[in-house]
């Protein structure tokens, strides 16, 4: 548990130092939020919805493809001989997801600022990002890792990761939808089962394939 605490300390640290990185994809949320304002005119719950998973599913590539890019060739052996694998791979997952939930909030609070709905539940939405980011942070970070083990891997992570991030992400619009709609906490309770169910079965994949990829 140390070792864990510790290289999630390593993470925000080096997101830390490395600002121009985080400071271009929240340029990327600001400036894109302001075009929707422009050219959207208003909204209704249907194309706010539909607007603001579209950004996030940019967001989320885009922090989550480099999570592995700092372990360069010349750290790999000494990384990968001294951490265990799971340790490191739950700590880069444990900072993607605080860092999808941060620019998933930043995200809310922008579009509701610049197109305002009659109904705007925070706590729901808080709910259905927890588990959404649970499930494409261990997405994103396990499509890092196989960028990151270099070639040969492309129809790999083509397989594995396009239809496994595509029904959450239909799942979270469908629930956000409903949410918006003034839906109570029981009738988008079974859109949040299902991402539970698409996380669960991330989570054995990673869980069996990682230690392979990782010995190879």
């Amino acid at each position: 548990m140390k070792s864990f605490i510790s290289l999630v300390r390593k993470e925000l640290v080096y997101e830390w130092r490395s600002l121009y990185q985080l400071g271009g994809v929240i340029a990327f949320l600001f400036g894109v939020s302001y075009l929707i304002y422009f050219f959207s005119g208003g909204g209704s719950p249907e194309l706010w919805n539909l607007l603001y998973w579209l950004v996030f599913m940019f967001l989320c590539f885009f922090t989550g493809s480099r999570v592995f890019e700092d372990d360069t060739q010349r750290f790999k052996i000494i990384s990968y001989q001294l951490l265990h694998p799971f340790n490191l791979f739950a700590a880069k997952s444990a900072y993607l997801f605080i860092l999808l939930n941060v620019l998933g909030i930043l995200l809310w609070g922008v579009l509701s600022i610049l197109i305002p709905l009659v109904k705007s539940e925070l706590r729901g939405w808080m709910i259905l990002l927890l588990f959404f980011n649970t499930g494409m942070a261990l997405i994103l970070t396990f499509s890092s890792f196989l960028a990151s083990q270099g070639q040969g891997k492309t129809l790999l992570l083509t397989v594995l990761v396009l239809p496994l991030s595509f029904p959450l992400l239909g799942t979270a619009y469908e629930t956000g939808l409903k949410i918006l709609n003034g839906y109570e906490f029981e009738s988008f309770f079974s859109g949040l089962r299902i991402i539970v169910g698409i996380n669960l079965f991330v989570l054995a994949m990673i869980v069996f394939l990682v230690p392979l990829t990782w010995k190879n």
